[in-house]
């Protein structure tokens, strides 16, 4: 199916027809689609899309998506979506090692579904990280005032492991 076609399907308003339009995505789609497919997810108020499109970001297997997700995490405009869009970074194991400060400061600034999402992030990355930006990210962690709220106290004792026992390889495929 042509391209123009397809965003034309997506477009179109009826579940149905975007529903099968994502799922033929899934099938034979390319990053041109990510753009148009996280609008979608910011404007329909539909769960089954909403769904559909996540599983689809779940189970990205690209790394050129790895910076258009990343734009998206990092652009207020999608805070409704954040939680579920920091967790298909550590459901798809695509390698987010470039953007380790960005999940650290997610898992500080954020409230905790998005933290543990973030924190899960780094417990799961991969990727060869300069040792400076690890000092940088351990330094930042150790600085932050103690709390009194045990979830948050929860990540922020979790994280200096988290950040040190990052591999150069992905364990899981290695």
């Amino acid at each position: 199916m042509e391209s123009e076609e397809l965003f034309s399907k997506l477009r179109s308003g009826n579940p149905e027809i975007v529903v099968q339009s994502i799922e033929e995505i899934k099938e034979k789609g390319t990053t041109s689609h990510f753009s148009i497919l996280l609008a979608l997810l910011h404007e329909t108020e539909d769960r089954e899309v909403k769904k559909k499109i996540l599983s689809l970001f779940a189970e990205l297997k690209s790394n050129e998506t790895v910076p258009l997700l990343m734009d998206a995490i990092q652009n207020a405009k999608y805070k409704d979506e954040l939680k579920e869009l920091v967790s298909c970074c550590w459901q798809n194991g695509l390698n987010y090692s470039a953007y380790l400060p960005v999940f650290v400061d997610l898992v500080i600034d954020q409230n905790f579904p998005i933290g543990f999402e973030a924190l899960t992030v780094i417990e799961t990355m991969y990727g060869k990280i300069d040792q400076k930006i690890i000092d940088q990210e351990l330094k930042k962690v150790k600085e932050i005032p103690v709390t009194e709220d045990e979830q948050q106290k929860f990540l922020l004792n979790s994280l200096p492991l988290a950040i040190s026992s990052i591999p150069e390889t992905n364990k899981d495929f290695s």
